[in-house]
């Protein structure tokens, strides 16, 4: 399942991801981003990890704003 990640830096960014085989948005158990990269643990345990797309003039420890949506854009989970 192919989702965003769509952050807020006073300027927005979103970076497409997918998901591993069998998962979608529901297994999603918490998630973070820090430094520009992206951390979710999912409901049985396992994680994963990957890069945010930025432009390099972007300060990007903590987003103002996260949310995990669709290719629409559609809000399926908020950072917790």
């Amino acid at each position: 399942m192919m989702l965003k990640l769509c952050t807020s830096y006073i300027a927005s960014t979103s970076t497409e991801f997918e998901l591993p085989s069998g998962k979608t948005h529901r297994d999603i158990k918490n998630w973070w981003v820090k430094w520009g990269q992206a951390h979710i643990q999912f409901t049985d345990g396992t994680t994963m990890t990957f890069e945010e797309t930025t432009p390099e003039y972007i300060d990007v420890k903590r987003p103002d704003e996260a949310k995990i949506c669709d290719l629409a854009n559609n809000v399926l989970v908020e950072v917790q």
